[in-house]
């Protein structure tokens, strides 16, 4: 009788590893990147031409994006699932009809399987803008980047410096920061 309940204590102990090795990896992208955000270190950049700072996730890469000037910025994830961060500075007079810092969240009108959450900031004339773009089914994936998005505050922001390395920053590399 003993034999008989350790073999079978053994079998059913052979099934539970049997399963839990061969179908604990069929998780879904999705499920394998909320995983991933859970041990995601994050980063700080920050803007040499108008001394801002954001966080973004470590195994986000900066993209080099033809026709952005001074004080845009955009990194990606494109690894099954496409995910953009970027962050822009734009002159006051492109939203003046908004008086205080807001936050916009929608779809993109191309893409409606993806949603995007931009946190704007006005400080000295200009509106600082961080925007995430992602994959709606991945919201809840996404979410401590989103905190991060939401809870921005541009550190830095510094208006003393920024006249100068503006003018002579952006004269030098005949681009401008005032493109959308």
């Amino acid at each position: 009788m003993r034999k008989l309940l350790l073999v079978i204590l053994f079998f059913l102990v052979a099934c539970v590893a049997t399963s839990a090795f061969f179908f604990g990896h069929e998780r879904t992208p999705m499920e394998r990147f909320k995983e991933g955000m859970n041990f995601a270190r994050f980063v700080t950049y920050t803007d040499s031409d108008f001394d801002y700072q954001f966080e973004y996730p470590s195994f986000l890469r900066r993209e080099h994006v033809e026709g952005y000037g001074c004080g845009h910025v955009q990194f990606g994830f494109h690894n099954g699932v496409n995910i953009v961060m970027e962050c822009k500075v734009v002159p006051e007079s492109v939203y003046a009809y908004r008086r205080g810092n807001f936050m916009q969240r929608g779809r993109l009108a191309d893409m409606p399987d993806y949603a995007y959450t931009s946190h704007y900031i006005r400080r000295h004339r200009r509106w600082y803008v961080l925007t995430l773009y992602y994959p709606v089914s991945y919201q809840k994936a996404v979410g401590r980047i989103l905190y991060k998005v939401e809870t921005w505050q541009a550190a830095g922001a510094d208006y003393s410096l920024l006249k100068r390395r503006f003018r002579s920053k952006c004269k030098s590399e005949g681009t401008s920061s005032h493109r959308e």
